[in-house]
């Protein structure tokens, strides 16, 4: 799971898998992309959508929100190599 705070302090949670194979993805340092390592997709760290590479859809956003001071999230895994989010 990804967690990004932007300059305007709002909060975006992506998980953190691939959407081509699931992978786990990585932030590219001192870039302003995602990166998987196994088959070269590259997605936008500001909205998770897909730059390069195959992946069929964007990142997943996951729902959140702050509740005594602290994160919470509800984490879902959904179908890797889908065009859109099936939940598995």
């Amino acid at each position: 799971m990804w967690v990004l705070l932007d300059d305007a302090n709002a909060l975006t949670v992506y998980n953190g898998r691939c959407t081509h194979l699931g992978c786990l993805v990585s932030y590219a340092s001192g870039s302003t992309t995602f990166v998987c390592p196994c088959h070269g997709g590259v997605y936008a760290l500001a909205d998770g959508r897909v730059l390069a590479g195959p992946p069929p859809r964007p990142l997943d956003q996951l729902p959140h929100r702050i509740a005594n001071g602290q994160l919470q999230t509800q984490y879902t895994d959904y179908l890797a190599g889908a065009s859109s989010q099936v939940p598995v």
